[in-house]
């Protein structure tokens, strides 16, 4: 199996001689920012709204790229050891968009490098929630990321372009329960073919897939992906231009915030920066008190993370908001009574106000025979609720009350 290298270069070319500068680089790991995509490979989430993650990236390789001889042995270690540290920040914008930077600092040793430190080419990491996946629920998710390089790197420890990239590329996940899956799909876009004798970069097509698997629920998540490029113009065949690598690893996330990754994988294409091995450790915070719906109720208490608490002194604490509190069908902006439901009982209904008493005799509707006319009080079944004159039963002048014979008339004889 051909090992991480350029073709064969002139046989009139000594081993020991040291390659010019080229302007490639040729650290393949680019890590994915945030805590809720994988190591390289990006997820369909993106950060919620004003979440600002701060990451940490260390990753050694080994001999990522080396030349050989026609038997594919290796004759010279072009860059035999490369350590790189990635500073990391994204922030998120309404939980639809998020933007990271990465600022790269390499160390490189090799026989065509001066052993040291060098700035590498700074990433602008744009990307877009376009469906679904957010909030950790189950289910399919699309986004498009926009990965950027800027040509701040050293070309001269294989650590920088030398010109501005774009990586466009089209993300899809889907999550059922403890699973998770993604793909990636792009182009990374060069304005110009670079070459290092029979080393040739110029456009390529990206791709990289993801699995993630939750041993302990937002504790611990174990990850494995690969991801590679291939050209796409035509190239000398010996270019070694179509790097494939894989990473296995682990997620652990602690109850303050802080997320620690640690992995480590090999090249199973050995073309450029695809190395022997390749080690890396991460850590990062996630701030775990976070407020999307922005009502004061963080979302780890918050019953409607998304949806703002209304605080108007009634069940404020839940952070769902309560359009109806008395649920009497009458909107609290236009309820009288938002807190005490109207009764229904076809009087004054559409106030949102019970009214217990609707004829205002002191006599409870619940009581009262009458409850839309008042009882008239005037000593006679006054506990009726139902208004009355006082009878003559007999017609004969007395009223009842006073009429010892109520129902006989008096005959008036003196």
């Amino acid at each position: 199996m051909r090992r991480h290298s350029l073709v064969p270069l002139l046989a009139a070319i000594a081993v020991s001689t040291a390659l010019p500068a080229a302007a490639q680089d040729v650290q393949n790991f680019q890590p994915a920012q945030g805590t809720w995509n994988y190591f390289g490979v990006e997820g369909a989430r993106v950060a919620p709204h004003g979440l600002f993650v701060p990451q940490l990236y260390v990753n050694y390789a080994s001999q990522p790229l080396v030349e050989r001889d026609a038997d594919d042995e290796v004759v010279s270690k072009l860059v035999e050891h490369m350590v790189t540290t990635n500073f990391m920040v994204t922030a998120g914008i309404f939980d639809y968009f998020e933007i990271g930077v990465d600022v790269p600092l390499h160390y490189v040793d090799g026989d065509a490098v001066d052993a040291g430190f060098a700035l590498g080419d700074i990433r602008l990491m744009p990307k877009a929630r376009l469906y679904g996946l957010q909030d950790g629920e189950d289910g399919f998710g699309v986004a498009l990321a926009v990965p950027m390089s800027l040509p701040t790197g050293d070309n001269e420890k294989f650590v920088g372009a030398d010109q501005f990239t774009l990586n466009p590329k089209l993300v899809l996940e889907a999550k059922v329960a403890l699973f998770r899956l993604a793909v990636n799909g792009g182009v990374r876009v060069r304005p110009e073919t670079k070459s290092i004798d029979s080393l040739e970069l110029g456009n390529e097509v990206t791709y990289g897939a993801a699995i993630g698997l939750t041993a302990v629920p937002s504790t611990l998540e174990f990850l494995a992906e690969v991801w590679g490029a291939a050209p796409i113009e035509d190239i000398n065949d010996d270019s070694r231009s179509a790097p494939l690598e894989a990473l296995l690893g682990l997620r652990v996330f602690t109850p303050p915030g802080i997320v620690l990754n640690a992995g480590g994988g090999l090249g199973i294409i050995p073309d450029y920066g695809s190395p022997v091995y390749r080690v890396l450790f991460g850590i990062g915070y996630h701030d775990l008190e976070t407020d999307r719906d922005g009502d004061g109720i963080l979302d780890e208490d918050d019953a409607c993370p998304d949806d703002p608490e209304d605080k108007d002194e009634f069940q404020d604490v839940d952070g769902c908001p309560d359009p109806d509190n008395d649920e009497d069908g009458i909107l609290d902006v236009v309820d009288e009574c938002p807190l005490n439901a109207e009764d229904k009982d076809g009087f004054e209904d559409t106030d949102g106000c019970p009214d217990p008493d609707n004829d205002k005799d002191g006599i409870l509707d619940v009581n009262d025979q009458c409850p839309n006319d008042a009882e008239t009080f005037n000593d006679y079944q006054d506990v009726d609720g139902c208004p009355d004159g006082i009878p003559d039963t007999d017609g004969d002048g007395l009223l009842d009350p006073d009429d010892k014979c109520p129902n006989d008339p008096e005959d008036k004889d003196g």
